[in-house]
């Protein structure tokens, strides 16, 4: 009899692509013996396509090709973990061929293993991506989050921008992680690791779903919102980290400029996350904009934007901006009638 609920099983839909008959056929006896059934055995992965009525359980070996991009709740290899092949196909786990009949029960212990990472608790995270071209993604997200912190709430600043500005230097930290009374600013990028750690090889050993987990499990009590500058939406690079992101904040703000190429990758990057399913509430904001409001009303139509989505016009700021990262200070901290318009604009992505 098997120790796996039946809730577990109905879950999930399990797919096996495996090119060695006798390892297919010791997979199957497991999860025959765990009275859980194989939905479907494909012999070319190219075959493979997601559905969305299920979670789907993917099970492949390292010689397996396809022409698509695989997406899988979870995908398991059968290998040797050091396999070179297994970046390509990018599996949650692997485990050895000598180790396939305990597959079923390794995997749902992992299962229950990534549950307790990523449990929410208290603070909500708010996640900032942009356009490819500097259109301002970490200068609105800092500002975003200093203003929260003026009001009294306690601030947490992450930045998963890796090729982008230091916010931590720009609100003075000199290190990567200062706490103050309400704000803190903690740099996650690998830059200085980079440079400074021989343990650290590539971006990929910092920018993890895991290392954020460990993060989140610090910080979750202790601030009430955590602030993400997530850079550049990366469609080609599918970062594991951004796509967890994704999955899990509970605003996103999507920043542009109102460029032909830039509103096009901004309603991408809407297709993209309201195909995940996403809880998230999204506004997009047009950033140095020279729009007005005829062509503003044109772009809004250019995006064909649902009912749901909020869109904000920035109007072109650069000088003010450049001024304030250089001073290391906020937007509410400039006196006149442009700085006062722009911290209007910020307040207006709290709501």
């Amino acid at each position: 009899m098997s120790n796996i609920s039946s809730d577990r099983k109905n879950l999930f839909k399990v797919i096996t692509a495996i090119s060695t008959p006798a390892i297919e056929s010791k997979i199957i006896r497991a999860f025959v013996k765990a009275e859980w059934n194989i939905s479907e055995r494909l012999f070319d992965l190219n075959n493979f396509i997601s559905a969305n009525s299920k979670e789907l359980i993917l099970i492949i070996t390292p010689d397996q090709k396809s022409i698509n991009e695989l997406h899988a709740t979870w995908i398991v290899g059968i290998g040797i973990e050091t396999d070179e092949r297994w970046k390509r196909l990018k599996p949650n786990l692997v485990i050895s061929p000598d180790e396939v009949e305990t597959l079923p029960l390794k995997l749902i212990a992992r299962m229950d293993e990534a549950n307790c990472e990523d449990v929410i608790v208290g603070a909500k995270e708010i996640l900032f991506l942009g356009t490819k071209g500097s259109p301002g993604t970490s200068t609105i997200s800092w500002n975003y989050a200093g203003e929260l912190a003026r009001s009294g709430q306690k601030i947490l600043l992450a930045e998963e921008n890796i090729d982008g500005a230091e916010g931590a230097l720009f609100f003075g930290f000199d290190d990567q992680f200062r706490d103050t009374s309400i704000f803190t600013a903690i740099t996650i990028r690998p830059n200085y690791d980079l440079l400074c750690n021989p343990l650290v090889r590539t971006k990929n050993e910092i920018t993890t779903p895991q290392n954020w987990a460990e993060l989140r499990r610090k910080c979750q009590e202790k601030y009430s919102q955590i602030i993400i500058d997530g850079g550049v939406f990366d469609f080609e690079e599918d970062s594991l980290l951004q796509q967890y992101l994704l999955n899990r904040a509970e605003k996103i703000f999507l920043i542009g400029q109102d460029d032909i190429f830039s509103l096009l990758r901004l309603k991408l990057m809407v297709d993209y996350i309201q195909g995940l399913s996403s809880p998230a509430k999204i506004t997009i904001v047009v950033n140095k904009s020279k729009a007005n409001a005829k062509s503003n009303l044109q772009i809004k139509n250019q995006l064909a934007l649902s009912g749901d989505l909020d869109i904000l016009f920035f109007p072109r700021a650069n000088r003010l901006f450049a001024e304030c990262v250089r001073d290391g200070v906020l937007i509410s901290e400039v006196k006149g009638s442009k700085a006062a318009s722009q911290l209007a604009l910020i307040k207006r992505l709290h709501s």
